[in-house]
């Protein structure tokens, strides 16, 4: 299983699991978070293709604050890796 922040996915395979690891320190993806006041409550992952982002897959909690207003927060990370993102996340 892979976490970033609050989003999951589990893998079956391990040198998946270790590709979609790598493609989240890469610079070609980022965390989309939701929060409801100052909780977080849904992350999607986005990955970078032909210079705009895509959403790919989000997490969410099913109880939160839904009455709080709602802001959105950018998480990614800038290593320059090489990397060939997993196959759950190439759709």
């Amino acid at each position: 299983m892979v976490w970033f922040d609050g989003w999951h996915e589990e893998f079956d395979d391990y040198s998946e699991a270790v590709r979609c690891f790598a493609f989240g320190l890469s610079s070609h993806c980022r965390l989309k978070v939701l929060l409801k006041g100052k909780m977080r409550y849904r992350w999607t992952v986005e990955c970078q293709k032909n210079s705009q982002w895509a959403e790919d897959s989000t997490t969410g909690l099913l109880l939160f604050p839904f009455w709080r207003r709602t802001s959105v927060a950018y998480l990614a990370n800038k290593a320059n890796l090489e990397y060939t993102p997993p196959a759950q996340l190439r759709r």
